[in-house]
């Protein structure tokens, strides 16, 4: 099973292309029908929308762990046209599998629409796009494949604006909260300012997702280019009692909010494996098992893993440590009497968005499990305590949380207050 995952998926990443089928391995489909998605996408008012593009974005099994990561599976990327009567087909699917899909048509807001079954028939309802405002317009351009070809079925997102005098992430006024390339790899995006830069995520399965920079000052002439994925295969180290089911994170390093493409996530198969697609080229990873499946007697160091400028398949492999510290502790308030209200608090890694629920006794003492040797935070909630004190002198503290270069050897003694939902003490 274990190499015809591999196969399979490098494959997609090396040739995502314009799959009207989804590949069969030997034996994966043998003792299984087919089944087949039948998309009807109507308008709000219920008319049939022609030529709209119904893509499989997302797929995962519909019980147990998910082997690949979501835009991994051979299907996804796969797209097809509705009719004169809005009818869009999809079929040679796996009944076993629960799909996401993203539909979009000229003058319509794409819509996702997630736990589609693989054989089944839905109707698809697209909202229809406003105008744009007096202060913005609509940026239309072409996403490429490395060959200059067009893409279809390509995700864009605005995630941020760059303006003169300031920057905006998050909610984008007047712009449109993503677009879909059409079988030309045609995309057209609602912009809210003119003046401004957008920032905007590519993504589309069996490509390295990226980053680029839209301006609708060059709206006669945007075209982007997509390179393939690289794919990240290997195995933990763990126990066989204990090696199923890990969650396995590729985390980008650079977690800036102009920088960030996202992270990949996959589960372990019963003899430790893991397949992380969907990476992108000359792009620095960590590599690291979730520690809510790892043994608390044990951790897993991270692995940073550069990523080649080509498509490839790389290996990566996690190891079990069993050397590391614990943080142990006791939590007070300033009258010395432990905090009735807090119950849990979370240890996070420095590096890495790891974060470890720690519970807190009733007489405030608390024990995390097996640490790695490096950076971490002990945070006491969303602003609901902030720390006073810590009896260890490399201790930073940063109001609800405190800060330690490395993992402290002995026993902590912590104070911290409540604070008010304004954030006040």
């Amino acid at each position: 099973m274990w190499l015809g995952l591999i196969a399979a998926l490098s494959v997609r990443c090396v040739s995502p292309g314009e799959a009207t089928e989804t590949p069969r391995r030997p034996g994966d489909h043998d003792s299984i029908s087919y089944g087949r998605i039948v998309g009807f996408i109507r308008s709000a008012n219920g008319s049939a929308i022609p030529r709209a593009t119904m893509v499989i974005w997302e797929a995962r099994p519909k019980r147990g762990a998910s082997l690949l990561c979501v835009t991994c599976y051979p299907e996804c990327g796969r797209t097809s046209v509705s009719d004169r009567e809005g009818r869009a087909v999809l079929d040679r699917l796996n009944p076993r599998m629960s799909y996401a899909l993203l539909a979009t048509a000229p003058g319509f807001e794409p819509t996702l629409i997630r736990g589609v079954p693989g054989d089944t028939s839905i109707s698809i309802s697209l909202p229809t796009e406003g105008p744009p405002s007096p202060e913005g317009g609509v940026l239309r351009g072409r996403v490429e494949d490395p060959d200059g070809q067009p893409v279809a079925g390509v995700r864009l997102t605005p995630i941020g604006l760059i303006l003169p005098d300031r920057k905006r992430f998050g909610g984008l006024p007047s712009t449109s909260p993503m677009s879909l390339t059409d079988s030309a790899g045609r995309f057209a995006l609602k912009l809210g300012d003119s003046s401004g830069t957008y920032i905007v995520r590519l993504e589309r399965p069996g490509y390295a997702p990226r980053i680029a920079r839209l301006a609708l000052a060059n709206k006669d002439s945007t075209s982007v280019r997509l390179a393939l994925a690289v794919t990240a295969k290997g195995r933990i180290g763990l126990s066989p009692r204990t090696r199923a089911g890990v969650r396995i994170i590729a985390s980008q390093c650079d977690l800036g909010a102009e920088t960030s493409l996202g992270r990949a996530e996959v589960m372990t198969d019963s003899r430790g494996y893991f397949v992380l697609g969907g990476l992108a080229q000359s792009t620095d990873y960590f590599v690291y098992a979730h520690s809510s499946g790892v043994p608390a007697d044990v951790y897993c160091p991270k692995v940073r893993l550069r990523t080649p400028d080509y498509p490839a398949v790389v290996s990566v492999d996690l190891h079990v440590r069993r050397e590391g510290a614990r943080l142990r502790g006791r939590l007070r308030l300033p009258s010395g009497q432990p905090p009735d209200s807090l119950e849990a608090i979370l240890v996070a890694s420095d590096s890495i968005l790891d974060a470890t629920q720690v519970r807190v006794g009733r007489d405030g003492t608390f024990r995390s499990r097996l640490l790695a040797p490096e950076p971490l935070w002990l945070v006491f909630g969303t602003g609901s305590h902030l720390a006073t004190a810590v009896s260890d002198s490399t201790a930073q503290l940063m109001d609800d949380r405190v800060y330690f270069p490395a993992p402290p050897r002995g026993f902590l003694e912590i104070t911290i207050q409540p604070q008010s939902r304004k954030g006040g003490p």
